[in-house]
């Protein structure tokens, strides 16, 4: 006979008037420093379907045409070796449902625009898999372009200044809401023409930083609310003028990451704002390399910061992250009773020495390696769906167990990360059908890291070939 276990849960009502969640910039944390993406400058970055996808760039001669993704930074899977779109560098990308006309319409897509292959291009290609991609014009209004920027502002995609034919380097705005057709916004905005400048969305307004005009590099900030009239913040910011950097808006704050302050003199500070017209450095227990040509993102709550060109013209394939959400809210518990039927499973052990642990029906199979071992005991009262995730003890001491859910026989890769980033552990998992119970865990030996905050990731694929991206959690190790 099965047991029935009755647990009390609480439940945290959040008063929303004392909640109050902050993000600390204090380091960078590298997750990886060989990214199976391969060196490269200048390609184009975007987030979508969960996970942060890289397009293209360049290293010194050679122009790539790829694709890859990855569900944390560290791990990175190719989606195809050669996208329809060919070979560029300096291209754009973003993300965007184009809601009536142009390709796929209602569909979330991922959007690549413009850029340098056999030439300038003013094409502009979309996908939502990342492997095919579609062609919704080679003939955009903008013209051949690179260098330029793109964001996503009151529901159209927007082209901002660049490089156009002749090197000729331009100060104007287009936008589009469908991909096909972009209209002409200003052919002259105030702000002075440039290239390898950033733009970002914050405050409701677009924002256009820095750059090179020329030979001169740029610090300058402007902002506008039409994409037509256009108002500087500063003409002078507090950071040193650059080109090739980056910028995102995180935390309610523009920042600026990186670039180039001359020729070959990559830099590695980051500059945040409010207001586009004051800015701060923060202060870093751990910064990150020096770099320009690199691509940011905002992922997972993070900041990211993403391959690029180096010190000494060294090619990079890296990426780090920074910015810990720090939450405080005031909760009163309340407790709720549920009713959980522990399942059982029969599994298999390949560590060394090798072991089996067989239990009652229905049956799970499993295999592990490394410092996974298969548990048999009952799961305390955890409820995840198919793409959740669940961890306990929390806080642990010497091991922790893992709770998945599976419907498909299925391929698992679990990554275990220190809260600095860095990769502490790895555990292959092929879980197999349940006829009743889908929930597994995995024991996982911690007894030899060291007390702190780790986090990890699930990686799954089932037979069907379908790829399952777990929600990441955290648990700490107290002694």
């Amino acid at each position: 006979m099965r047991k029935i276990r009755t647990l009390f849960l609480f439940v945290f009502i959040l008063s929303a008037v004392n909640i109050h969640a902050a993000m600390e910039c204090t380091a960078w944390n590298q997750v990886t420093s060989a990214a199976s993406f391969g060196e490269r400058t200048q390609a184009a970055y975007m987030v979508f379907n969960g996970k942060i996808w890289l397009a293209g760039g360049s290293r010194l001669g050679p122009y790539y045409g790829d694709v890859w993704s990855s569900y944390n930074g560290a791990t990175w899977n190719s989606a195809t070796s050669l996208a329809e779109f060919g070979i560029r560098q300096g291209q754009s990308g973003l993300v965007f449902t184009n809601t009536a006309g142009g390709p796929l319409p209602g569909v979330e897509k991922m959007w690549i625009i413009g850029g340098e292959g056999s030439g300038l291009k003013n094409d502009v290609w979309c996908s939502t898999d990342g492997v095919t991609w579609t062609l919704a014009t080679n003939t955009a209004s903008f013209g051949g372009r690179s260098e330029h920027t793109s964001v996503v502002f009151d529901g159209a995609m927007w082209v901002i200044a660049g490089m156009t034919a002749s090197s000729v380097v331009k100060n104007d705005v287009y936008k589009s809401t469908d991909g096909v057709n972009w209209v002409t916004m200003t052919a002259n905005a105030g702000f002075p023409a440039r290239k390898l400048h950033t733009s970002v969305v914050h405050d409701n307004k677009m924002w256009v930083i820095g750059g090179i005009s020329g030979s001169v590099l740029l610090r300058d900030v402007w902002y506008s609310s039409d994409g037509i009239t256009w108002n500087a913040a500063t003409a002078s910011a507090q950071f040193a003028a650059r080109y090739m950097h980056t910028s995102v808006e995180f935390d309610n704050k523009i920042w600026v990451i990186g670039g180039s302050i001359g020729s070959g003199l990559w830099v590695k500070d980051c500059w945040y704002s409010t207001d586009g017209a004051v800015w701060a450095k923060p202060t870093m227990t751990a910064e990150l390399t020096e770099r320009a040509g690199h691509g940011s993102v905002v992922f997972n709550s993070q900041m990211w910061a993403i391959a690029g060109q180096g010190l000494s013209s060294v090619f990079l394939n890296d990426a780090w992250w920074t910015g810990d959400a720090v939450n405080t809210a005031t909760a009163t518990p309340q407790a709720t009773a549920t009713t959980y039927y522990p399942p059982t499973i029969t599994a298999t052990r390949t560590l060394t020495p090798a072991a089996t642990a067989t239990a009652q029906v229905p049956v799970n199979t499993a295999t592990c390696t490394r410092t996974a071992v298969i548990e048999t005991e009952p799961t305390p009262a955890i409820t995840v769906t198919e793409d959740d995730t669940d961890v306990y003890p929390n806080p642990c001491k010497d091991h922790v167990k893992i709770v998945f859910n599976v419907n498909k026989k299925t391929d698992i890769k679990i990554y275990v990360y220190a809260f600095n980033g860095s990769l502490v552990d790895t555990v292959d998992y092929t879980a197999g059908r349940t006829p009743n119970e889908k929930l597994y865990q995995i024991r996982l030996d911690t007894s030899k890291y060291a007390p702190g905050m780790y986090f990890y990731v699930i990686q799954g694929k089932d037979e069907d070939g379908n790829i399952i991206n777990y929600k990441s959690k955290k648990f700490m190790i107290k002694r």
